[in-house]
């Protein structure tokens, strides 16, 4: 029950992000985070670098100020 409490607790604060911004009637909170689980990480040469990320995704996240991804 208490990940469920976390899961829900999580659920309604992105929710609260979309609708600041405006953008809930386009995209739910699943959409959100599908959005995020197709940002990944590679190491190459001992360093972690950011693999290609999505214009949609990219658009998205500066749409709701979050931390750009570069």
């Amino acid at each position: 029950m208490f990940v469920n409490l976390i899961a829900m607790k999580w659920y309604y604060l992105i929710l609260k992000l979309l609708k600041k911004h405006e953008v809930n009637n386009k995209y739910s909170p699943a959409d959100f985070l599908n959005f995020l689980s197709e940002i990944k990480k590679v190491k190459i040469n001992d360093e972690w670098l950011y693999a290609e990320v999505t214009q949609k995704t990219l658009k998205l996240l500066q749409k709701l100020e979050v931390v750009p991804i570069t």
